[in-house]
């Protein structure tokens, strides 16, 4: 059964397709991850319990930050985290997608060293020091001097997928 609750904006939706029917979008996210900010992006942990999104609420560390908000066994969000120095900078952040092994963050950003525009960035969990590595630029050719966005990878790490400005047609990675 659809359910239409288009009354916010800046939020994080879901559209349900349901048998061959495509629902109207409804706001999924409860808060502390949608809120009164803009939220653009989400990417949810292996195991369904981290969400990790995109937002320009206060407390960042520059117009739009990567966050995190983790569940407990009763369903229940504990508070919006921010990522840090390691992942956010003064400039803008997008697009995160959390990899399926939950060890692996890609996202993109207009700061750290980036070509042009938002590019995409790979940051590696470090176990030893419960950290999040230093991001590296994928470069080129899936980076370019325009914006890179949304990039997400298939489980298998074989395949890869994103938007970008860049002119041209669609290529393999």
């Amino acid at each position: 059964h659809c359910v239409n609750d288009i009354t916010a904006t800046g939020d994080i939706y879901e559209h349900l397709l349901i048998g061959k029917e495509w629902c109207i979008p409804v706001r999924a996210l409860p808060k502390p991850i949608n809120s009164d900010y803009n939220e653009t992006a989400v990417s949810i942990s292996p195991n369904g319990k981290t969400y990790y999104f995109v937002s320009d609420r206060k407390g960042g560390f520059g117009g739009k930050d990567i966050w995190y908000a983790t569940m407990d066994d009763d369903g229940v969000f504990g508070d919006a985290v921010n990522m840090g120095p390691s992942i956010n900078t003064a400039a803008d952040e997008e697009s995160v997608f959390i990899h399926p092994y939950g060890n692996v963050i890609f996202f993109s950003s207009k700061g750290h060293n980036s070509m042009g525009g938002y590019d995409i960035f790979m940051s590696t969990f470090d176990e030893i020091s419960e950290a999040w590595l230093e991001p590296e630029n994928l470069g080129l050719p899936i980076n370019s001097y325009g914006d890179d966005v949304y990039f997400t990878l298939s489980p298998n790490g074989k395949t890869g997928y994103y938007a970008s400005s860049k002119p041209g047609k669609i290529e393999d990675l």
